[in-house]
């Protein structure tokens, strides 16, 4: 877990969030798959 969750946060990146879910979970959520997909792939 990342906390506070702004210190991720990269100067002159874009920083997008995703559906809140365990950070194990990440390879396998669909929903996620789906925004980083379309993230990708505008």
């Amino acid at each position: 877990m990342i906390y506070p969750a702004t210190s991720t946060v990269l100067s002159g990146a874009t920083n997008t969030n995703t559906a809140c879910i365990g950070h194990t979970s990440l390879p396998t959520d669909a929903t996620v798959y789906g925004q980083v997909r379309d993230f990708v792939n505008p």
